[in-house]
Parts: structure tokens; sequence; C-alpha cells
């Protein structure tokens, strides 16, 4: 089964990506900005997604559900992102003792 994103084009990578980011940005973006409630690592997040998908998909091929696909990934972007963060400012205020 097709989705929309691949019906319209190609099926390159580059194809579908251009068609899925053209018909739907504020959708996917907008799935992301309601579940991290910050809009700039919702942005961010997902461009990191879209590079990471123009890296993979040439060799894996296109994913069955790319917008899915997509939010996914930017999703656990995200997640690495605040741990990290977390871990930063753990260290940061954490008391020295020596």
């Amino acid at each position: 089964m097709q989705t929309r994103a691949t019906a319209r084009n190609d099926g390159t990578p580059e194809a579908v990506l251009e068609t899925l980011l053209g018909e739907q940005p504020g959708r996917i973006l907008s799935v992301l900005i309601s579940s991290l409630r910050d809009f700039d690592l919702a942005e961010d997040v997902l461009q990191e997604a879209v590079t990471t998908a123009l890296e993979r998909w040439p060799q894996d091929g296109v994913p069955p559900n790319p917008g899915g696909w997509l939010v996914t990934t930017a999703k656990r972007r995200a997640i690495e992102r605040l741990r990290l963060a977390g871990m930063y400012m753990g260290r940061r205020n954490k008391p020295h003792t020596a």
C-alpha cells in the first residue's frame, strides 16, 4: 500500500521527502510540538530526522510510512537531547566533594 507521499513521486528518497514535506510540513511539525512542548526543539529534531532519512533511505529503502518514520526518528533524537541535557545539568548542579 502506497502512502500519499509515495504515490505522487518517482519513489526516490529525495522525492518522497520533498512530497511529504511539501504536502504536510505543518502536520509533522505539529505532532512533534504537541509531544515535545518545545517549538525550537521540534524544528531542530525534525531537521535532523530529514538528514538521517537522506543518509539511510538510499541504502535501506523508503519505509512503508515515511511520515511516521520521520516523527519517530525526531522524537528519539529529542529524547536523546533531553537526556544529555539532564545529565549535563545534573553534573553541573552536583556539589563537589573532596
